[in-house]
C-alpha cells in the first residue's frame, strides 16, 4: 500500500507505504489510520485534501473514517477497465472516454446519451455517483 502527494512543482512523492499480507478492508484501515497520524491535523479541517484510489471498498470506507472531508475520487484507468469488463464493447468504451473528457455538461450528457443508444448504462453509472452523479440524471 501506498500514499503519495503532488508537490507546489506538480512532482509527486511518496508520503508513506506499507507492505502486507493481502490487500483487505482491515489493511487499508490500519493504513489511512497511520496516514492520518503521520499528516497530524484535524482531518475535519481538510477540505482541500483529494484522495484518488481504484474502488476497493475497503478503502473507500478507510477514506470516510479517517478523511471524512476530503474529496475521494477514483482513477479513471480502474473505473474504464470496470466499464470495459461490465460492457464488452469498444463503442461504449470509446464513447465514455469522449464523454470523461467533455468540456460541458451537455457535450457529456450528450455523449452519455450516445451510449444509451447502443446499451442501457445507467444503472452502472449510478455505482459511481463520486465521479458522475453531479452530471448524469
Amino acid at each position: 500500500m501506498c500514499a503519495s502527494a503532488v508537490d507546489a512543482d506538480g512532482a509527486v512523492y511518496p508520503l508513506a507505504f506499507a507492505i502486507v499480507d493481502v490487500e483487505s478492508d482491515d489493511n487499508w484501515m490500519w493504513f489511512l489510520s497511520e496516514l492520518r497520524k503521520l499528516l497530524g491535523v484535524n482531518t475535519d479541517k481538510m477540505p482541500v485534501l483529494t484522495i484518488l484510489s481504484e474502488r476497493h471498498n475497503g478503502l473507500v470506507e478507510a477514506v470516510i473514517t479517517h478523511f471524512p472531508s476530503a474529496f475521494h475520487g477514483f482513477c479513471l484507468r480502474y473505473v474504464s477497465e470496470s466499464f470495459r469488463d461490465e460492457f464488452k464493447n469498444t463503442k461504449l468504451v470509446n464513447l465514455f472516454w469522449s464523454a470523461v473528457y467533455s468540456l460541458t455538461t451537455a457535450e457529456f450528457e450528450a455523449k452519455v446519451g450516445e451510449m444509451m443508444e447502443v446499451q442501457d448504462v445507467m444503472p452502472w453509472f449510478q455505482l459511481f455517483p463520486l465521479i458522475f452523479g453531479q452530471f448524469v440524471l
